[in-house]
């Protein structure tokens, strides 16, 4: 019921409970439908270089709601990137990067 819910509006991740937001494949399937969801999702969850990726592949500026330390892998930040160039503010580590920025 709850992933209908999110599936017609992603807003609706707003009223799940926190076990649900820890569920991980929950919040993998709730970024499908929108990658806002991630903001909502419990901590070790942003830390899940999996979901952090489905993320950053819907919208690039999802990097900004990722664990730090995944905000500094280089694989992360390439797809963010990708998608949009605008993830490179929420990712100084990488501004001059060659391989990020060609």
């Amino acid at each position: 019921v709850v992933l209908s819910a999110v599936s017609q509006d992603w807003r609706a991740v707003l009223f799940v409970s926190d076990e649900i937001r820890s569920d991980r494949s929950f919040v993998l399937t709730s970024i499908e439908k929108g990658w806002c969801t991630l903001d909502f999702a419990a901590a070790h969850l942003r830390a899940d270089d999996e979901i952090v990726m489905a993320a950053v592949r819907r919208d690039g500026k999802a990097v900004q709601l990722a664990s730090p330390a995944l905000r500094e892998r280089q694989d992360i930040a390439l797809a963010a990137v990708e998608q949009n160039w605008e993830a490179l503010a929420c990712m100084p580590a990488f501004k001059g990067d060659r391989v990020v920025m060609t």
